[in-house]
């Protein structure tokens, strides 16, 4: 049993280093489609950074008055609600293949 949690560790772990990769990979690969890359890593950076910024600051907000075990509900019920819209096909209609 050990053995298995160790190779669930090393794999989450291999993870959080991958992440960062693909996502900057991604981008690299989305510069190379245009005359000016640094447009592209402009861009990317500041949407990165408009998501970002206000979940952590609404984060800290928020942290003193809502207790983990809530955190926990709320993100199961969106993880739970996204997963049902994905089976019953939602959204199909927006994708482009």
């Amino acid at each position: 049993m050990e053995r298995y949690l160790l190779f669930i560790v090393v794999l989450a772990e291999l993870e959080k280093f991958m992440e960062p990769l693909l996502i900057s990979t991604g981008v690299v690969a989305l510069a190379a489609h245009f005359a000016t890359p640094w447009t592209v890593v402009a861009g990317t950076t500041l949407g990165m950074l408009i998501a970002d910024v206000p979940a952590v600051l609404l984060g800290d907000k928020l942290a003193g008055h809502i207790t983990m075990t809530w955190v926990h509900r709320i993100a199961a019920s969106i993880f739970a609600a996204l997963g049902i819209a994905t089976l019953i096909g939602f959204g199909n209609s927006l994708m482009p293949y």
